[in-house]
């Protein structure tokens, strides 16, 4: 190759570990990936969104997959239902939707794996979904919008438990499993159809995503330029308190203050002269200020990094 001159350059990225998540949009008419990704996109998780059936399936932490509803369904092959039931027995974390997928379409090799019993094809009867006591989404409320057509009526098979009903009538619409070696949430309604209200479809995103393992947690790498070369959250989401840890190259004046989304400020957490090395503080949220998403702004001297970090109730 030129005797080893090489003239052209490029820049390569690449990705050390697995992806956080995939989406999977198998829908016809496209209900739920774009809300998928919007509500996690608003959370800074990185992910990646497909409407083809992958090969490799093992580079994902988290797969979301969206069949879509009566008349716009898609079936699962049995050759993807056993690449995504290879993709939990390696630890996997898997988020399903459809409304004929658990009780009219074929079962595939991962359908077991839910721990779902599929009752009856269901009506065209979907109105007002309530999540369960005891659950993970205990009090969550949606009116429901989204393609409304022989839903499939589900029951959960221990150790699985159900996590939404429809109102009226009653039944199970969504359940959750965590089988120990991976974890699944199978629901026979779409999340795009979710109206936001009470609660929105970001706080049901954080919520799934806190059951399958807090993927909102990571550590931020900072640039050569300043005084912080990291920093992260932890554990995020949050249910009352939180460690923020950072690393000074330098000793500096350091503050660390909370903000909301609106950019009122919430709480000052430190202003101190503070010498080099790595340091944490914690953060108890106070108990007057509403779940949401917060930003927490640390500054260094002249360096200012942000972090945003998901305050559950």
């Amino acid at each position: 190759a030129n005797n080893g001159l090489y003239i052209n350059s490029f820049n390569l990225e690449f990705y050390i570990g697995q992806f956080p998540i995939l989406i999977i949009d198998l829908d016809g008419n496209h209900n739920s990936g774009q809300m998928m990704a919007a509500a996690i996109q608003d959370l800074d998780v990185e992910f990646e969104i497909t409407e083809i059936f992958p090969n490799n399936l093992a580079i994902y932490k988290c797969i979301f997959v969206a069949l879509g509803v009566y008349n716009f369904s898609t079936e699962l092959t049995q050759s993807q239902g056993q690449a995504l039931a290879d993709f939990l027995n390696h630890d996997g974390c898997l988020y399903m939707e459809g409304g004929d997928t658990w009780a009219y379409d074929d079962p595939t090799p991962v359908h077991s794996m839910f721990n779902i019993n599929g009752l009856d094809d269901g009506l065209h009867d979907l109105g007002l979904i309530l999540g369960q006591d005891g659950t993970f989404v205990e009090d969550m409320i949606y009116n429901y919008g989204g393609d409304n057509a022989y839903i499939d009526r589900i029951e959960s098979i221990s150790p699985a438990f159900e996590m939404f009903r429809n109102q009226v009538p009653s039944y199970c619409n969504a359940v959750a499993h965590d089988a120990g070696t991976y974890k699944t949430i199978g629901s026979s309604f779409e999340f795009g159809g979710l109206i936001n209200g009470q609660y929105t479809r970001e706080e049901y995103m954080i919520k799934i995503l806190e059951f399958f393992g807090g993927l909102l947690t990571d550590i931020e790498e900072v640039g050569q330029d300043g005084n912080i070369s990291s920093y992260s959250c932890y554990p995020n989401p949050m249910n009352d308190h939180a460690t923020i840890r950072f690393n000074l190259k330098q000793n500096t004046q350091v503050n660390l203050e909370i903000y909301n989304l609106n950019g009122q400020h919430i709480q000052n957490l430190l202003g101190l002269y503070i010498k080099a090395g790595q340091h944490q503080v914690d953060w108890a949220a106070p108990g007057n200020i509403p779940a949401g998403i917060y930003i927490y702004k640390l500054q260094a001297g002249d360096q200012v990094v942000n972090g945003k970090l998901v305050l559950l109730k």
